[in-house]
Order: structure tokens, then sequence, then C-alpha cells
């Protein structure tokens, strides 16, 4: 027994072979004959239906005798195409069924060149045709054969121009590819180039940061930043700069020989940083040698830093954390 999978894959497989027929040939189920076998019997008894019989209503009810099926019985071999029955034949008895037996019908009757009977319209056509009929259907065939060559010839120039034009078009195409792709090799060169001068720019621009970097560093180096000064009131500038020179005397104990040629606050915060500029390297050193002497409280003191360099110098602190 097949299983529900086996019987879906065998429709799918006989579907498949059934286009492929078709389209080698769309008449192919003209060519197709099949075959089956039946059992005849000697006779066949009557059914109710056909034994029953008007009888008045008073007349008695007629005695039917009980038929039995005939015990004589021969096996009918039956082969049909499209048009009808293409042959049958009776088996004697005792013969079995096999494929030997198949294939000797087959080619003892030649079934697959035997479509079927003849249709009417076969008939027609394999009737005796006189002289005279015949030299007018010749006529008429050579007329329609002319005909069909000068259709085929007038077909066959339209597709000879058709194909002109598609070759004529392939080559206008073709020349626009070209065009295109010498376009895009220019276009793919000018993007190197590109490159190549967006790199060098690069490495200038590089360059000109690392000298930006170097002479800002050198703008810087005189200034120091002293943090966590409280601003008193309206603090100017002069105010400031004496605040940070008693700063300096008072609690780092520095003479007020140290030169300080500007003092301000970097914002208006309470306790915004104060930029001092200390000109002379050996007095900013005194200054970062004391700077210690600031741990009791809360002031400090650092060099004035680039944005980079603090960033720099924040990432490097906080990986040592």
């Amino acid at each position: 027994m097949l299983t529900i999978q086996q019987k879906e894959n065998r429709v799918e497989v006989a579907k498949k072979k059934m286009l492929e027929m078709v389209e080698e040939n769309p008449n192919w189920k003209e060519k197709v004959i099949t075959g089956g076998e039946t059992w005849v019997y000697g006779y066949d008894p009557e059914t109710k239906h056909q034994s029953m019989e008007w009888k008045g209503k008073d007349e008695p009810r007629m005695k039917k005798s009980r038929l039995c099926k005939s015990k004589n019985k021969v096996l009918l071999v039956t082969f049909f195409g499209i048009k009808g029955i293409v042959h049958h034949e009776y088996l004697e008895e005792g013969q079995t069924i096999y494929k030997e037996f198949y294939l000797n019908i087959m080619r003892r009757v030649r079934i697959e060149q035997n479509p079927g009977p003849p249709t009417k319209k076969q008939t027609t056509l394999t009737a005796p045709v006189h002289s005279g009929e015949r030299e007018s259907i010749d006529g008429e065939l050579k007329m329609l054969i002319l005909n069909m060559a000068a259709e085929i010839k007038s077909l066959g120039e339209r597709i000879d121009i058709r194909l002109t034009k598609i070759e004529t078009r392939m080559d206008d195409w073709d020349m626009r590819f070209c065009n295109i792709e010498e376009k895009l090799t220019k276009c793919i060169e000018s993007q190197q180039d590109t490159e190549k001068l967006a790199s060098c720019n690069s490495l200038k621009v590089n360059e000109l940061e690392t000298r930006v970097e170097f002479f800002e560093a050198r703008l810087r180096e005189p200034n120091l930043v002293f943090y966590s000064i409280e601003r008193e009131g309206d603090e100017n500038q002069a105010d400031c700069n004496l605040k940070i020179q008693n700063i300096i005397r008072d609690k780092m104990e520095i003479g007020d020989d140290l030169k300080i040629t500007k003092c301000h606050r970097l914002s208006r915060g309470s306790n915004a940083p104060v930029l001092v500029v200390v000109p002379d390297y050996a007095d900013r050193a005194k200054i970062f040698k004391n700077a210690y002497k600031l741990r009791d409280t809360k002031i400090s003191i650092s060099k004035d830093y680039s944005k980079n360099v603090k960033e720099q110098r924040r990432i490097l602190i906080a990986k040592r954390k």
C-alpha cells in the first residue's frame, strides 16, 4: 500500500510528465492506448426491475424461478484509444495474463500504429477519387503550397528587417555602454586622485595641528592656574593680583621679588580659577617647589594645559586609578 506522501509524489510526477509530453507534442493524447480485462458470462439473469409485469387487481402474483449467474465465463481483453476500441480478444480457458502476453498482442496487431476506428472525415478522405477531382485537388494543393511559401518568404523578410533593427540598436547600446565605461574609469581615477590628495592633506592637517599644539603649549608655558580661591565682593583685576601675591608671600613663603605680569579669573563664578602669568622660569619653579605648603588649604596649582592635553591627562589619570 502506498502512503499519502507517496501518492502525492506519484500525482506530481504524473503531472510533470504530462506537461513535458504536451510541450513536445500537443496531440499526444491521440497516441495514448490503454487496456483492461473483464469477465464475460454466458448469460446475465434478469434483474428484478426487468422481470416486473403488469397484473390485474384480483390476479394472483406470478411465480418466478430463481436464476443464478452463468457458470460459463471467459476473460475479455480490450484495448482502446481516444477514438474508440482498437483491439479486443477472448482468452482461452486457463490462459493467464502477464507481461509477455500483452507484448505478444501488441506485436501481432501493432496497436501503437492503430489509433482507433476511422472517423467520418477519414472515411471521406479514403474514398476513391476520380481523375478530374484528383487534378482539381492537386491544383488546390499547389496553390495552397505556393501561398504558404509566399507567406513564409514575406515572414522571413520581416524577420530579417526586425533583426537588422535589433542589431543596429544593439550596436548603439554597445557604444553607449563603452562611453559609460570610459566615464566610470575616469571617475574612478579621479576618485583615486582625490583620495590621494585627501590623504596628503590629512597628513598636512595633522602636521599643522601638531605645530599649533606645540605653539599653543609654548604660549601657555608662563601661565599658572590657581584653584579654589574665593571671590570677595566686586573683585577687580588689581584685587585678584594682590590676593595672589599675598598667597605667594604669606602662605608659600616666597619673597616679593617674584614677577607677575598678568592675573585674572577665567570665569565669573565665585570660586573661578585664577590665571597667573609668571614669565620667569625660575619663579615658576619656586612656586611649584613650595606648593606643598598649601596642603592644609583648599588651594591647588597647576600648569595651564590646552583642552586636548587636559582630556588626555583625564584619561591617563582614570587608567591609573
